[in-house]
């Protein structure tokens, strides 16, 4: 266990981080985790109540959206003057443990700390294609070196690998069409807002001409759902 220094965040410090670190994406909007402070430091656990079993039913995502809600939340204490410490996996046995973080108080406050908080708030889930990104091979190069002190690889699909990927894409598109419990699973997660206002609303999703811009199939369970748009 990592010894941290005596001084810890306010209750109100925390809950204002944990407040904008929930902002993150998740599948759905399940947001399948939860957070446990023991008063010097935050556990993030993930959460079965909230994971998709037939959607995601080796549980990629839900690691995936508990690993985005853990980067907010160390994106929102740096704004707030503290640095996190993190240990992945703290409890043998427990792999649903999945971080324990502790804090440590800087001087100052950089204006990308604060960017960074900026952009959490701002963030929103567009589901219409992405336009192609100028100058490529520089950004490709950015990016590459941003995600190296994470431990994250960037993979890039080469346009004559992109025929095999929409295959794919189809042919998993047309499984789901007969997939009962990812069919539930569906509805249930794209409820009307009215209903519960964490689901995604139907309308959220692309419609017919939305998702034939492109060749990777976008629509969930084509001709199964009505969706609007």
């Amino acid at each position: 266990m990592v010894e941290m220094d005596a001084k810890v965040p306010t209750e109100q410090v925390i809950r204002d981080a944990l407040t904008l670190a929930c902002r993150a994406p998740s599948l759905h909007n399940s947001q399948p985790w939860r957070w446990v402070a023991d008063g010097t430091r935050l556990h993030l656990w993930a959460d079965p109540r909230h994971a998709m079993h037939a959607t995601d039913h080796t549980g990629r995502e839900l690691i995936l959206s508990c690993g985005a809600v853990l980067d907010h939340l160390r994106v929102a204490m740096a704004a707030a003057g503290w640095e996190s410490v993190t240990e992945r996996l703290p409890t043998e046995g427990r792999p649903d443990h999945l971080a324990s973080v502790g804090f440590l108080p800087v001087q100052n406050v950089t204006a990308q700390s604060r960017l960074r908080a900026d952009a959490i708030r701002r963030r929103r889930t567009d589901r219409l294609p992405l336009g192609a990104p100028t100058a490529w091979p520089t950004l490709h190069s950015v990016l590459s070196r941003a995600v190296t002190p994470y431990d994250v690889s960037l993979d890039v699909v080469d346009d004559d690998e992109r025929p095999r990927l929409a295959e794919a894409s189809r042919l998993t598109e047309q499984l789901r069409r007969s997939d009962t419990s990812y069919l539930t699973e569906l509805r249930w997660w794209t409820s009307p807002f009215e209903t519960n206002a964490d689901h995604v609303p139907e309308s959220a999703l692309l419609s017919s001409s939305e998702a034939a811009r492109v060749d990777v199939a976008r629509r969930p369970v084509a001709d199964v759902l009505e969706i609007r748009g």
